[in-house]
């Protein structure tokens, strides 16, 4: 076993500073990827949560650069400690960022509940900090609490806003699984450890944040967009038609129900089939876009469903055949009979409010 006193020297130091570079590297790698993938997402609607991943993951990167600067290469305590509170406010910073941008567009509790209670946190560390700079090393960790609550709360919200169940919860599962692995490795090279179990838990708290990286970049690339999570301010109508071109059930969900509903009544006139002429197939799904909107068609055997949308995502075709299958099942015996009467497809309603419903 290896104690240690600061700045870190002797046969380990070479390694776990390369090891830690792994790690700023792989941080920052990551902080890359979304922060391309948020460009990506302004070509056609802004996807605010890849920009506070990149955020969170560049400032992760920025802390160990500080950390290794004051483990390895400060001249004395003073200056270590100068360059420590630099690494924790990094990380803190980028987690208040992450949090508010997340809960700008998601309400959890309350507006900005996470973000508030979080502020309260570094404004405490803060002024133990001012009062006493010996406070700093310790007081770093009472952020962590809430920003684990706010993550799982998170997560689970995204999860439930999933349109494919099953294996996207379980990697969601797996995702915090892998955050936490993070914060184990993170502690184990934490001073109170290495002062006291030596060097070596060091070296093992570096490899498994590199792991856990790596299953982080992994879990996401198998996750859908972050943006098929939003589905729902996405949404803007959603209509029953028969392949006449017939109204049968309408619902606005933005508030701009008028002006599609004109456009549908148009499309109605001119025939659903000039429609059909114009769409891509995609495994039964069918899509017109257009400069302002998207339209998202699922044609079953008896009805047709539409999606007007801002933008075209996986999530809303799924949702939008779960509702026409449904629909369809619940009226098989009406259709074939159908006189005329519009008032026997009002419960459609109910369908739709458990099929689009947010979560």
């Amino acid at each position: 076993m290896i104690y240690t006193q600061f700045p870190i020297t002797g046969p380990l130091r070479r390694h776990l500073i390369m090891m830690e570079w792994i790690i700023i590297f792989l941080a920052f790698e990551l902080a890359v990827i979304f922060l391309i993938k948020y460009k990506e997402s302004l070509k056609t609607i802004k996807n605010p949560q890849e920009l506070s991943y990149a955020i969170l993951f560049f400032s992760y990167s920025l802390q160990w650069i500080w950390f290794i600067i004051s483990d390895y290469y400060a001249p004395d305590s003073g200056t270590r400690t100068l360059f420590l509170i630099l690494g924790y406010y990094s990380l803190i910073i980028g987690a208040a960022i992450f949090i508010f941008i997340m809960e700008t567009y998601n309400i959890f509790f309350k507006k900005y509940f996470f973000s508030s209670i979080f502020l309260i946190t570094i404004i405490i560390f803060t002024i133990f900090t001012i009062i006493d700079i010996k406070y700093a090393q310790p007081l770093s960790v009472i952020t962590f609490p809430v920003f684990v609550v706010f993550f799982v709360t998170y997560i689970i919200g995204l999860s439930r806003r999933s349109s494919v169940k099953g294996h996207v919860i379980l990697n969601f599962i797996k995702l915090i699984l892998g955050f936490v692995l993070v914060g184990i490795g993170y502690l184990l090279t934490t001073d109170f450890i290495i002062l006291n179990y030596g060097l070596e838990f060091r070296l093992w708290g570096d490899f498994i944040q590199i792991i856990s990286v790596f299953f982080i970049y992994y879990l996401f690339s198998t996750l859908p967009p972050l943006s098929e999570f939003d589905w729902y301010e996405k949404i803007d109508s959603v209509f029953v038609v028969d392949p006449s071109g017939l109204c049968f059930f309408q619902k606005s969900f933005q508030g701009n129900g008028k002006n599609l509903e004109q456009s549908l009544r148009v499309a109605g006139l001119t025939g659903i089939e000039m429609i059909l002429e114009q769409i891509t197939y995609d495994k039964g799904i069918s899509v017109i876009k257009k400069q302002n909107f998207t339209i998202i068609i699922y044609p079953s055997t008896r009805l047709i469903g539409m999606i007007f949308c801002t933008q075209e995502l996986n999530s809303l075709k799924e949702l939008l055949k779960s509702f026409i299958t449904r629909v369809e099942a619940v009226y098989a015996s009406l259709l074939s009979e159908w006189k005329g009467d519009l008032r026997i497809f009002e419960p459609i309603d109910l369908i739709c409010m458990e099929i689009f419903k947010k979560l």
